[in-house]
C-alpha cells in the first residue's frame, strides 16, 4: 500500500490528513506532528528516521513567517528524496491547462482558471477563485474565499487574507501581506503590508 507522510502542526495538519483520506483512500497515511522551541527551531528527530522510498510527503502548517517555515520543511524533505505532489481537494475545480506545483494545497470548492500557474508550496483556500492566466508565486498563501482576477499575479511568499479581491491584471509583489477587506485595483510593490490595524500601508525598503 502506498504510504503518505503528512507532516506539520496545528489545524492545517488535521485538515490535510482529512483531505488526503478523502482524495486517495488507498493511501496509508502517517501523521507526524512537529514541535518548535522558543526560538522557533523545529524538532526534526522523527523526520530524520524517515525513508523516502517508503512513499511521498506533504507539509501542512500555517503561514508562519510569510510561509518561509513551511518552505523550509519542504526543502528538507526534498533533500531527503521525497516526492511531494500537490493536494487538490475533492470539490476543487482546476482547469486542465492550469499548473499546480509541488506541495501546494487547493481547498475544496476552489476554482482555478485556464492557463493559471500556481507555484510550489502554495495554499489556495477553500472557495477561492483564481482567474485565467493568473500566476501565483511560490509559497504564496491565499485565504478561503479570496478572488484573484484574470491575468493578475501574486508574488512569492505573499499572504492574501479573507475578503480580499484582486482585480484583473493587478500585479502584487513578493513578500506582501494584504489583510484589508475589499478590492485591490492597483499594483502593489514588494514588501507592502496592508494591515487591518493600520490606516495606511507599510512598505519595507531595502534588502
Amino acid at each position: 500500500m502506498p504510504r503518505k507522510y503528512v507532516i506539520g502542526m496545528g489545524s492545517m495538519l488535521d485538515w490535510a490528513l482529512s483531505a488526503w483520506a478523502e482524495l486517495a483512500p488507498e493511501l496509508e497515511l502517517r501523521k507526524i506532528v512537529l514541535s518548535q522551541d522558543k526560538s522557533h527551531a523545529f524538532d526534526l528527530s522523527e523526520l530524520q528516521a524517515l525513508q523516502s522510498e517508503d512513499g511521498t510527503a506533504f507539509v501542512a502548517m500555517g503561514h508562519q513567517f510569510l510561509n518561509y517555515r513551511r518552505f523550509e520543511l519542504m526543502g528538507m524533505l526534498k533533500a531527503m528524496g521525497f516526492k511531494m505532489p500537490p493536494l487538490v481537494c475533492c470539490g476543487a475545480v482546476v482547469a486542465a491547462s492550469a499548473r499546480v506545483g509541488e506541495n501546494s494545497f487547493i481547498g475544496s470548492g476552489a476554482l482555478v482558471g485556464v492557463d493559471a500557474d500556481i507555484g510550489f508550496n502554495c495554499v489556495v483556500g477553500a472557495g477561492a477563485n483564481i482567474g485565467a492566466s493568473t500566476k501565483i508565486g511560490n509559497s504564496a498563501w491565499l485565504a478561503p474565499g479570496v478572488l484573484v482576477g484574470a491575468t493578475s499575479s501574486i508574488g512569492a511568499h505573499t499572504i492574501v487574507g479573507m475578503g480580499v479581491l484582486v482585480r484583473d491584471g493587478v500585479q502584487i509583489g513578493k513578500q506582501c501581506v494584504l489583510e484589508k477587506h475589499g478590492p485591490v485595483a492597483t499594483d502593489v510593490v514588494a514588501k507592502t503590508f496592508h494591515l487591518a490595524s493600520f490606516a495606511d500601508p507599510v512598505v519595507i525598503f531595502g534588502s
